[in-house]
């Protein structure tokens, strides 16, 4: 690959960490920005939240709420997620 090869999907991001593909979109951390983002296939980039001490590796539990693990703490931050439910 070289570098006109590469394209931009979004800017202002520090440290992108811990990409994952989950309902069609690409849920990443910024270290360094202190944030969990998605980016959709339009490059939509939306804050999912803020995470203080370098959010880094992202999983989900059964019931589709968002595991984020911190690094440098040593544990694992439980974020409710509501972007499915329906009122």
């Amino acid at each position: 690959m070289n570098k006109k090869d590469l394209t931009s999907r979004c800017t202002g991001i520090y440290f992108g960490e811990g990409p994952r593909w989950k309902e069609n979109k690409l849920w990443f951390s910024d270290m360094q920005g202190d944030k969990v983002y998605t980016l959709d296939e339009d490059n939509n980039l939306e804050t999912i939240c803020d995470v203080k001490n370098q959010p880094s590796g992202l999983g989900w539990l059964p019931n589709g709420d968002l595991l984020i693990e911190k690094n440098y703490i040593l544990n694992i931050f439980h974020f409710l997620c509501l972007l499915n439910q329906t009122n």
